[in-house]
């Protein structure tokens, strides 16, 4: 894969119905691993115009006001990803249905307020029904598959397996901006998770805390950095930490 270069990925905007996520019916077999990003340099980002969103990796405080958009991310399907790029910067409007979802169980285990929806090719929002038509090669993300997993099983539930998902937007509940290398950090994150559980020596509970990921997130930083020789990723060293983390609702428990 060639240098990922996020400045020159383009925006789109969505604002339709959601969807009510899903109840995991059953778990599934663990997918395939999905391939790291490329340790290759990365080019220097280049100016962007007036109306494409790429928020400061500094900023703490949502987007809202005039404009009403909220930066987030795109994670495009595999049939999208044939002609554009697989993941980068978009913005939605805060009310999209993707602030009514949760975050993932695995999430959750993480504090990481990060929530998804599905869209289609038009970034319309669809409703898990869209896709009831059975497995379809060109709708699968395995990037998606793996922050779906199951803390305690390491299985992502159907709905959310290769062929049923389709292109997602990821974005934080508490409405400030989401950067694609934080998307990333969050998938190699689980790859790492799906890794341990590969050893046979069932969850790797220790590494299920804000503090683990952060230690974690604070070294991959620092590997990036080097490897790719952008400051982008020193500058991001500690975007979760100004952010803010999640707090799970009692009533939830682990039923997602």
């Amino acid at each position: 894969m060639p240098p990922i270069d996020y400045s020159k990925w383009a925006t789109v905007d969505t604002d339709s119905e959601g969807e009510n996520m899903a109840k995991p019916s059953k778990p599934a077999p663990k997918a395939t691993p999905a391939p790291k990003p490329n340790p290759q340099p990365q080019a220097q980002p280049q100016a962007q115009p007036q109306d494409q969103t790429t928020a400061s990796a500094s900023s703490s405080t949502s987007t809202t006001g005039t404009t009403d958009k909220i930066p987030a991310v795109i994670i495009r399907s595999d049939g999208e990803k044939r002609t554009r790029p697989p993941w980068g910067p978009v913005t939605v409007p805060s009310s999209h249905p993707v602030f009514s979802n949760y975050p993932t169980t695995m999430l959750m285990e993480l504090s990481i307020p990060v929530a998804f929806q599905r869209i289609d090719s038009d970034g319309a929002p669809q409703r898990l029904s869209s896709w009831d038509c059975g497995p379809d090669a060109d709708l699968d993300n395995q990037m998606v598959t793996y922050m779906h997993i199951n803390p305690h099983t390491g299985f992502a539930p159907e709905q959310w397996l290769g062929g049923r998902i389709g292109s997602v937007v990821a974005a934080r509940l508490d409405k400030k901006p989401l950067h694609p290398e934080q998307v990333e950090g969050i998938w190699m994150y689980c790859d790492a998770i799906l890794d341990r559980f590969g050893d046979g020596n069932g969850p790797p509970t220790k590494m299920y805390s804000k503090e683990a990921f952060e230690r974690w997130w604070v070294r991959y930083c620092d590997e990036q950095a080097r490897i790719r020789r952008h400051e982008r990723w020193a500058e991001l060293k500690g975007i979760w930490g100004e952010q803010g983390w999640y707090e799970r609702p009692e009533f939830l428990g682990d039923v997602l």
